[in-house]
């Protein structure tokens, strides 16, 4: 057994740490029973050491030899010797009278099983391993009863040994390795043909026979029918060995892609002598399983050849989808490579020269970047390198797959992922001869006639006056030519035009057939919808796998990964060997600053690559670039403006910033423009026409920093460029990604001058009025005035001159001649009599007001005070606001006017009402205070909403509106969704959790009194934690907190449970010292709460609907029993040892360590010690007593009707749990939500109490530590409830009806336990 004890456990559910079952480990062997060696032993007891290892599934007392039958089967088998026992049972050598011939025979014991209707599973499993008929799976023989009760198995015999003492030995070379492993995988298939999954693959669990070194696959005890999903376990088989889907419990989701894994870890660990994963721990195992890559094989042995590594990695992916098919085809893959060794055609290390990467910067890679690209691509590969992702479309654009014909398929991803060079440098190059390709790139308004011509050069010839459908339908028709078209940037069609089946982009696509044409696009993820109507209007339903595929983001592994070999190209990390510990720490920095979510854009990390690439790579470059978020703009700032620029760009940093600038979309910052030709471009930077420095500029923001790229001029057939309309080359923004970026570099300097703002104004009145030239995108009189007095006619772009001309004459139409001399002469008049004064008070007020429209979160509130204190005219302001605030179309800029406005009595309050789930909104005190004076309106309006027929409202909208009524006075809504007691509790903690990351007291507005309902005040503080001394005025505070101290002696367990929560968060921000306020007392006595020895008990009645007696209740500790209580029982002097738990060596530190964290590694029987001590120590009777059962075994049995503390039943603990609610967490049928309330999916506990509690006050009743209950009716077999769920399960196991069985006197990291004091009370 390797020093990892974890990764040895063959395990079902939570396994015992204790090490009391590694004790009773049955070493068995199959192995002969003749043949001699030089001890004079035979060969079975000889390599008896190297047995299979077999650590059973559940504890039990084995039989020795002489209390079995000399005979089983009806005298038909006889029992010749021992082979190995443990707490599973015998494992014998046995003689097939019958047959004449030598067997293996499984004897389990009499206590696995605890009734006759497991035995006839167990035997039903057996008949199931017997189906299978393979010449390398050990084969079932028989199966059946002895004359005492018990079952058998007969199975075949293998002389031999197990691949695990081969293992060990360590003399496999790669091709013994591959020929073991092809017959295990062969016979692994036949087991799946049938359905039939051996969840439990191993090195032990391989024999290997002595003659011919044949390999047997052994043992399929865990084996399933793959119609079954295993309900009685969360997790099963060999931690080490266990797939990812195994190890996190997913039972359903298992085929014999779980198995393909294990034989992988398998292979891994023949070949490198060392297994892929191996934890401190059993949760660390599983975690490295789930989520750990594994390390490179070459990296223990770099002579194994990389094709046996690709392999064995892809049979260890994560994902089930990136494995391999099935186990035939990984062992066709090991038969080919294993063919090409005998033949001396095998690639060894090192002798495939791996193409150097070199960095594209902005720019996609293109077909000479082939061999390199797929070096930077993530996920499994073929045997030739290919990526499956690059794979996968070769098969399906060559129609080499026997899939469905493929006509159009859909690449999509985010921006900035990678598509275009997948297609261009991945997927293209490698498409076979014959097969012609077609790259269009979208652009709107063009995409059809880019289309057009692109056909005309690809397939000389053809018609004029045809489009674009109609040359596809002469193609596909004539059979001219096998097409691929590639259409990218998709989304620059569809957010100009609608996917509808008489546009002409679908009906040229329609043509695809399949065979003679197919079409692949490329689209942005957030154009989903529209991408899905696109493919409705062709009539073909997308599916992922088969006609779709995502590119996704990198990891940060893999990010690393490439951001280390750009780096290796660039000469900033060694071309060759290993790093450096500070390169290492900078590639981690680096990518953790771009990533989100654990996930990376990929132009991010180029981006951060092309910043960086001049500097040195360590850690302290980060820290002085001030991290690497925002990059975008950084980068822009070091190559325009830094130390380090180019001196061209340095001295033409001002027509630079105007070519980018006439390079931007006008409409929107989402996609690139159009592209402009050079002729535009030269002509917005304001050099003279033949100045050498603009072509030096163009050469450097292409060539250089690839911030732009040329396009293709489309010119159709018989055209000149000239009579097209079109001189000279044109170019667009390399990315999309540069969109947002370059308009914050650009404008961030021009907001913060009023010349600026009236720059930009001009700009985006240039941009809306060239794309739609109608009077209402016209600056206004008052802009026009603006924009004349403030900017430079001389420095006004050719668009710009256009409007600003065409606004004049409008303007001069509208107001006549007369009009104008008298305003151009009040004009002049105000502007040199009153320019010191009301001229620059006006200037203020209109950029103040504009500027507000850019305010976001905690600074509205002061943004608005300060612009509506009084310092301008009342009537100017206001009609500014409402001119500005109604010509608003995005609410997000709007809702900063709507508060001003508001604030000047202007009534929004239908706008104003309806934007509760604003994400600007810092919190609900803003609304508040824009709708006091309107409370009665406001009101009315969210009763409208709250009320709507049909519903309608998000659960968030409806909490929101009943958080805001009530800070404006109405709280029924709010009474009403906090309710306890209820069969669903989703409004409730919808509430809570909205208030809690919205909900803003405490700043005048909206104070609250705490003067609702037990219900509502509980939920009300249970919410505030998070506000108090962030959110809150200290004035405010303090009178909520003499409130709150009242509460905490509330009668009601929820509402005093709350108090306490909130009051003990105050003292640890306000650095007080802690004070215990469980042992107040109650202000009324019929309180449903009480403190005994320092425990609050919580009293649980039969009938939650309201009316109960306390006669027909339970009382029950709020929380579980922590590390610290416990070591109390097990410090106490006055308690003598017998009456305390034996070789108890403490929790498991790992899991939890602290004096509040629940106490764990705790039997059932230890649990009872304790609250016989607790019962004595709070001078009550002992609950339990130890008695004799029937089989002579000593036992703890409850005794009924004595008063003192206990575990609850089953019964009162999911009464406590539900508190009247029937769904399947105390805090609805939501798993979203159980982060709140309970610790689960993590590695460790929290202290109890730190997650918020159910309606009644109650902690921790889902996760954290299982807790022991009592049987409904008294155990038979030793085994006891263990409800709720740990920290290391899922939700799935943590739902309240959820119950699993255990041994009593077993130990677990995930079991711990709370009491109740029994009154002596009737059962229940």
């Amino acid at each position: 057994m390797s020093s990892d004890g974890e990764d040895d456990l063959r395990t079902e559910a939570s396994v015992p740490s204790s090490g009391s079952e590694l004790s009773d480990a049955t070493q068995v062997l199959r192995c002969s029973g003749s043949g001699g060696n030089s001890g004079g032993q035979s060969a079975g007891v000889a390599d008896a050491e190297d047995g299979l290892q077999t650590i059973v599934q559940s504890a039990g007392v084995g039989q020795s030899a002489s209390e079995i039958l000399p005979v089983i089967g009806d005298g038909r088998y006889r029992l010749d010797r021992l082979l190995g026992e443990g707490a599973f049972g015998q494992v014998y050598l046995g003689w097939d009278t019958s047959l004449q011939r030598a067997v293996a025979i499984k004897v389990p014991s009499p206590g696995r099983f605890g009734s006759r209707a497991e035995q006839e599973t167990y035997l039903s499993e057996a008949r199931m391993a017997a189906q299978l008929d393979h010449p390398n799976a050990v084969t079932v023989y028989d199966a059946g009863r002895t004359l005492s009760g018990g079952v058998y198995v007969v199975s075949q015999f293998i002389d031999g040994r197990t691949l695990e003492a081969e293992i060990r030995e360590g003399r496999l070379t790669e091709q013994e390795t591959v020929r073991l492993l092809i017959p295990v995988a062969r016979a692994l298939h036949a087991a799946h043909q049938r359905k039939i999954i051996h969840r439990d693959v191993k090195p032990a669990n391989i024999l290997i026979s002595r003659e011919g070194r044949i390999p047997f696959v052994a043992d399929f005890g865990l084996a399933i029918h793959g119609d079954q999903h295993p309900a009685a376990y969360a997790i099963a088989g060999t931690p080490a060995y266990m797939s990812p889907e195994q190890a996190r419990g997913e039972g359903h989701r298992l085929d014999g892609r779980s198995d393909l894994f294990s034989l992988g870890v398998v292979m891994y660990e023949m070949l490198t002598d060392s297994r892929p994963f191996r934890g401190g721990s059993l949760r660390e195992t599983l975690s490295q399983v789930i989520s750990a890559a594994p390390r490179s094989l070459r990296e223990f042995r770099s002579r194994i050849p990389s094709e046996l590594e690709r392999i064995c990695l892809k049979a260890l992916a994560k994902r089930a989808v990136d494995r391999f098919g099935d186990l035939q085809e990984f062992g066709d893959e090991l038969q080919r490579w294993l063919d090409s060794s005998t033949v001396g055609e095998k690639c060894e290390s090192g002798s495939v020269a791996v193409a150097a990467v070199i960095p594209r910067g902005l720019h996609c890679f293109t077909e000479d970047d082939a061999a390199a690209f797929v070096q930077l691509l993530p996920g499994p590969r073929d045997r030739d390198g290919v990526p499956d992702s690059v794979a996968f479309w070769v098969r399906r654009l060559s129609g080499l797959d026997t899939g469905p014909r493929l006509s159009v398929g859909v690449i999509y991803g985010p921006s900035g992922c990678g598509k275009s060079s997948l297609v261009r440098a991945g997927i293209v190059p490698r498409l076979p001869a014959g097969l012609d390709v077609v790259f269009v790139e979208a652009s709107a308004g063009e995409t059809e006639r880019r289309l057009e011509v692109a056909l005309r050069r690809c397939v000389p010839g053809l018609p004029q006056g045809e489009d674009a459908a109609g040359l596809l339908g002469l193609i596909r028709q004539r059979r001219l030519c096998r097409l691929v078209l590639v259409i990218d940037q998709l989304e620059q069609w569809l957010s100009g035009s609608q996917a509808n089946a008489d546009s002409l982009l679908v009906r040229a696509l329609r043509q695809c057939d399949g065979d003679q044409l197919r079409a692949l696009l490329l689209v942005r993820d957030d154009f989903a919808l529209g991408t899905a109507r696109l493919m409705s209007a062709l009539e073909i339903p997308m599916r992922q796998g088969e006609n779709t595929a995502v590119v996704d983001l990198f990891d940060e592994e893999h990010a690393e990964r490439v951001l280390e070999q750009f780096g290796r190209a660039w000469g900033r990390l060694p071309r060759e060997g290993g790093l450096q510990l500070e390169q290492l720490q900078f590639l981690r920095m680096a990518v953790e600053q771009v990533s989100e979510s654990g996930r990376v854009v990929c132009v991010r990390l180029v981006v951060l690559g092309e910043l960086l690439r001049q500097r040195e790579w360590r850690p302290e470059t980060l820290v002085e670039l001030g991290g690497a978020e925002g990059a975008g703009v950084a980068y822009l700032d070091s190559v325009f403006e830094g130390a380090g620029a180019n001196p061209a760009l340095r001295l033409q940093s001002v027509a630079a910033r105007r070519v980018l600038r006439a390079m931007l979309p006008a409409d929107q910052l989402v996609i690139r423009g159009a592209a402009k030709s050079r002729e535009v471009l030269r002509a917005a930077s304001g050099l003279a026409e033949g100045d050498a420095a603009f072509d030096r500029l163009l050469s450097v923001l292409d060539r250089d920093l690839r911030l732009v790229t040329p396009t293709e001029v489309f010119v159709s057939e018989g055209q000149s460029e000239s009579s097209a309309g079109v001189r000279g080359e044109r170019f667009q923004l390399t990315h999309d990604f540069l969109v947002p970026a370059i308009h914050t570099w650009l404008t961030r300097r021009q907001r913060e001058t009023q010349r600026g703002r009236t720059e930009l104004l001009l700009s985006e009145r240039a941009g809306t009025w060239s794309l739609r030239p109608t009077s209402g995108n016209l600056p206004s009189l008052r802009e026009w005035i603006w924009i004349r007095c403030l900017v430079p006619a001389k420095q006004w772009s050719r668009d710009e001159r256009r409007v600003m001309a065409a606004a004049g004459r409008f303007h001069l139409r509208r107001w006549g001649v007369s009009g104008l001399a008298v305003l151009l002469f009040w004009g002049s008049w105000s502007w040199n009599q009153r320019r010191l004064s009301q001229q620059s008070l006006l200037q203020r007020m209109v950029a103040e007001v504009d500027a507000l429209r850019d305010v976001r979160g905690t600074e509205l509130t002061r943004a608005v005070a300060e612009l509506t204190d009084g310092r301008y005219p009342e009537a100017l302001l206001r009609e500014r606001l409402i001119g500005e605030s109604g010509s608003e179309s995005e609410a997000g800029r709007r809702l900063p006017l709507a508060l001003a406005s508001a604030a000047m009595g202007v009534d929004e309050t239908e706008f104003l009402a309806g934007q509760v789930l604003n994400p600007l909104l810092p919190d609900s005190s803003v609304l508040v205070a824009a709708l006091r004076d309107r409370r009665e309106q406001a009101l009315e309006i969210i009763q409208q909403r709250m009320s709507r027929p049909g519903g309608g409202l998000g659960l968030s909208e409806r909490a929101r509106l009943a958080l805001l009524a009530m800070q404006l006075g109405d709280s029924s809504w709010s009474e009403s969704m906090c309710r306890t007691a209820v069969t669903d509790p989703i409004e409730r903690v919808s509430w809570i959790r909205e208030v809690s990351q919205w909900g803003g007291f405490g700043r005048g507005e909206g104070e609250l009194g705490l003067g609702g309902s037990s219900d509502l005040n509980a939920a009300l503080m249970l919410a505030l934690k998070s506000a108090i001394s962030v959110r809150m005025i200290r004035e405010s505070a303090e009178r909520l907190r003499g409130r709150v101290q009242m509460l905490a002696r509330s009668g009601d367990a929820g509402e005093h449970a709350a108090a306490v929560r909130l009051l003990e968060a105050w003292r640890r921000t306000e650095g007080e010292e802690s004070v215990d306020l469980r042992s107040d007392v109650a202000l009324v006595r019929e309180a449903n709460w009480r403190v005994v020895d320092g425990l609050t008990l919580v009293r649980v009645p039969l009938d939650l609907s309201g009316g109960e007696r306390a006669e027909g209740s339970v009382w029950i500790c709020d929380r579980e029993v922590t590390q610290g209580l416990f070591q109390r029982f097990m410090d106490d002097a006055g308690t003598a040892a017998d009456q305390k738990p034996q070789m108890w060596e403490g929790p498991d530190l790992s899991v939890g360590e602290g004096v509040d964290h629940p106490v764990q590694q705790v039997s059932r029987t230890d649990a009872v010690w304790f609250c016989n001590w607790l019962s004595r120590r709070s001078g009550m009777s002992e609950c339990y007593e130890r008695v004799t059962n029937a089989a002579g075994a000593t036992e703890w049995r409850l005794r009924r009707g004595v008063s003192g503390f206990r575990l609850p039943t089953e019964a009162e603990w999911e009464r406590a749990c539900r508190w009247g609610t029937t769904t399947a967490f105390h805090c609805s049928d939501d798993e979203s939500f159980l982060t709140d309330y309970a610790r689960i999916s993590s590695a460790t506990t929290l202290p109890a109490g730190s997650l918020l509690p159910n309606g009644g006050g109650l902690y921790d009743m889902h996760g954290n530590v299982m807790e022991w209950c009592e049987p409904t009716e008294p155990s038979a077999d030793g085994e006891y409830p263990l409800r709720g769920g740990a920290f290391l399960t899922g939700p799935a196991d943590s739902e309240v009806g959820f119950s699993q069985r255990f041994p009593g006197d077993d130990r677990y990291d995930l079991a711990g336990f709370r009491v109740v004091l029994d009154q002596g009370e009737p059962d229940r």
